[in-house]
């Protein structure tokens, strides 16, 4: 089974990209993937404010896009 600390190594490995999931994953699926954020923000794979800045982002994002296309329709 894949340890905390496996995870961890490989999301600081991948920061960046990390970020990217949770600006897209809030976009999609806001509340699962705030806690898997959560989870490693607790267990320190992400730092609390790059992450709070990515998931904040993808939600004013999501919520813009959506009155937008309600605007069109």
């Amino acid at each position: 089974m894949i340890s905390f600390h496996a995870i961890s190594n490989f999301v600081e490995h991948h920061q960046v990209l990390g970020y990217f999931v949770v600006f897209l994953g809030v976009m999609i699926e806001g509340e699962f993937t705030l806690i898997v954020t959560g989870v490693l923000v607790h267990i320190s794979a992400f730092n609390f404010g790059n992450a709070y800045i990515a998931a904040l982002a993808g939600g004013m994002t999501k919520t813009l896009v959506g009155y937008r296309i309600g605007r069109i329709l």
